[in-house]
């Protein structure tokens, strides 16, 4: 039995509809990626935060950020760090200053 041979021209259009099918289906797992607000490489807004710097014993250790609507204050940012997040009794947690834009 004699076996079929492929041409080069057959080998040639199949890889190009694959690249087809495959620069189609990247597309389309993009515009999926970016229904959904936080997922990886997803499409998401920004919204305002403060940010808070965090020293233990003089060092900045930590930058914690917080959203803007939220009304805290350094205090209550301490306590959360202390009693949720396990954060040494010790810290001291400052409002950060604004960093220069580029």
């Amino acid at each position: 039995m004699k076996k079929h041979r492929k041409s080069k021209n057959s080998k040639r259009k199949y890889s190009r509809a694959r690249s087809r099918v495959k620069k189609y289906n990247r597309g389309r797992r993009n515009r999926r990626k970016s229904r959904n607000s936080f997922g990886i490489g997803g499409h998401h807004e920004t919204r305002p935060s403060i940010a808070f710097d965090v020293f233990l014993n003089g060092k900045n250790i930590d930058t914690v950020f917080y959203s803007a609507s939220s009304n805290v204050d350094a205090d209550e940012v301490r306590r959360s760090l202390i009693n949720h997040d396990g954060y040494d009794s010790g810290i001291v947690v400052r409002k950060a200053r604004r960093r220069k834009k580029k």
